[in-house]
C-alpha cells in the first residue's frame, strides 16, 4: 500500500483539507490524515491540493508532434510530455484532410492507443472534420469539407470517440452516429438556432470550443452558441486561455451550463511547450507569438494553452470553487465519454491518477495507475 499524505485532496463535490490518500493501482480509502502512516511509499504533500488526472479530449498536438503526423511514436511522446501538464487521459485530435490521411492518422492512433508505455493514456480519438461548414472553417482547408460518411466512421468505430461537424451538412448521421456509440459535437457550423436544437434533439450531446466556429448569438437567432448556452445538459467544450472567449464571459458560462455541463479543453497544437515562431497545422503555415496561434490572415488556429491553466484561468475569472473547475477537466470529460467508473475523480476503487498541484495549478508530482511517472526537477 502506498500513500499520499498531508494534502488537500479534491473531491468531484468538496475539497478535503489535509487528508491521506491510500492507493496501489487503484485508490483504496480517503482519510483525514494522521502523521504516521506506513506503507511501501509515503508521499509528504506538505500542503498541496491533490487533484485527478486531467483528461483533454480535445488536443492536436504538443511539444513538436501532432496528431496527423501519423506517427504512433510521435503520439507516445505526447503522451509522455503531456504528464507535466497533469493529464492523464486524451483524445488525440484530427483536423480537415482526405481520407487516405484521416486513415493514416487513426490507424496510429489505435496502433499507439495499443502500445505498452509510460504517458497518459490515449482513450480514443477526436474527429474533427472534415464534415463542417466552409463558412466557418477555422483553420481547416475549404477543400477537404464534404458530408458525412458513414462508411468511413463504421471502420474506426473501436477508436473514434468523438466527431466534430455541422449539422447542416447531414440529415440522419447523427441519430446513425449517436446509436453506434459515438459522440457528436457541433462545431464549424452556421446553423441556426431551430437546427441546432433539432441536432440536439437527434442525439448531438455537446458542442466543440463553444463561440469559436460556429453562429453566435444574434437576439433574432441565438445561433449555435445560444442554442448550446440554453440546453440543459448539452456539455460546452471551452478553450479558457482568455483569448478563444474573452474573460469577462466565464462568469457568464457558467450561470448558465453550471458546473456539470463546461468541459475544458485545450485545442492545443504541436507549438505548445514549443519556441514562438512558425508550425503546421495539417497543411496550413501557423504563427505563434506568446500566446496564440494563428493563420497568416489572423484567424486563430488551435492554442498552445496547457489544460491545468485553463482550469486555473477558469475558476480565477468565473471565480468558482476549486473542485469545479478541476472536475470540469476531469470528471466532466470521462463522465461525457463514459469512463468515469475507471478515472475522472479521486474515489475509491477507480484508477490511481493522481496529481499534486500548487494553488496555481502548477504541477509537482504526476501518478498514473499507482506509479509515480513525473516530478517537478527542483
Amino acid at each position: 500500500m502506498k500513500a499520499i499524505t498531508n494534502a488537500h485532496v479534491v473531491l468531484k463535490d468538496k475539497v478535503l483539507n489535509n487528508h491521506t490518500v491510500y492507493y496501489d493501482k487503484k485508490i483504496q480509502s480517503i482519510e483525514p490524515a494522521n502523521h504516521d502512516e506506513k506503507g511501501e511509499q509515503v508521499i509528504d504533500a506538505e500542503g498541496l491540493y491533490l487533484i485527478p488526472g486531467l483528461i483533454d479530449q480535445h488536443i492536436h498536438g504538443y511539444m513538436g508532434f501532432d496528431t496527423m503526423d501519423s506517427n504512433p511514436d510521435g503520439l507516445l511522446e505526447m503522451a509522455k510530455n503531456l504528464l507535466q501538464n497533469g493529464v492523464t487521459g486524451f483524445l488525440p485530435s484530427t483536423v480537415s484532410m482526405d481520407n487516405t490521411n484521416l486513415e493514416h492518422a487513426l490507424h496510429s492512433i489505435r496502433k499507439a492507443k495499443e502500445s505498452s508505455y509510460t504517458g497518459a493514456l490515449i482513450l480514443g480519438a477526436h474527429l474533427e472534420g472534415p464534415y463542417l461548414n466552409p463558412v466557418k472553417k477555422g483553420a481547416h482547408e475549404a477543400r477537404y469539407l464534404k458530408r458525412p460518411e458513414k462508411k468511413f466512421i463504421t471502420q474506426f468505430l473501436d477508436i473514434i470517440k468523438i466527431v466534430t461537424l455541422a449539422p447542416e451538412t447531414s440529415s440522419d448521421f447523427i441519430s446513425w452516429a449517436r446509436d453506434k456509440g459515438v459522440i457528436i459535437s457541433l462545431g464549424h457550423t452556421a446553423a441556426t438556432y431551430d437546427e441546432t436544437c433539432h441536432a440536439f434533439n437527434n442525439g448531438a450531446s455537446q458542442v466543440t470550443h463553444l463561440f469559436n466556429g460556429m453562429s453566435g448569438i444574434h437576439h433574432q437567432d441565438p445561433g449555435v452558441a445560444g442554442a448550446a448556452l440554453l440546453s440543459p445538459g448539452i456539455k460546452a467544450e471551452l478553450i479558457a486561455d482568455t483569448i478563444h472567449v474573452r474573460k469577462e464571459l466565464f462568469p457568464l458560462i457558467y450561470r448558465l451550463k453550471g458546473k456539470n455541463d463546461i468541459i475544458l479543453i485545450s485545442d492545443c497544437i504541436r507549438a505548445g511547450g514549443m519556441p514562438q515562431g512558425k508550425y503546421k497545422l495539417g497543411n496550413l503555415d501557423v504563427f505563434t507569438d506568446e500566446k496564440s496561434v494563428r493563420l497568416s490572415n489572423g484567424t486563430l488556429a488551435g492554442s498552445k494553452l496547457k489544460l491545468n491553466k485553463a482550469v486555473h484561468l477558469f475558476k480565477k475569472h468565473a471565480n468558482i470553487p476549486l473542485h469545479e473547475a478541476v472536475a470540469m477537466a476531469s470528471f466532466n470529460p470521462a463522465h461525457h465519454l463514459g469512463i468515469d467508473h475507471e478515472c475522472g475523480s479521486i474515489e475509491q476503487g477507480l484508477r490511481a491518477d493522481l496529481v499534486l498541484v500548487d494553488e496555481n495549478m502548477d504541477v509537482r508530482l504526476v501518478i498514473t495507475e499507482g506509479k509515480v511517472v513525473y516530478q517537478e526537477c527542483t
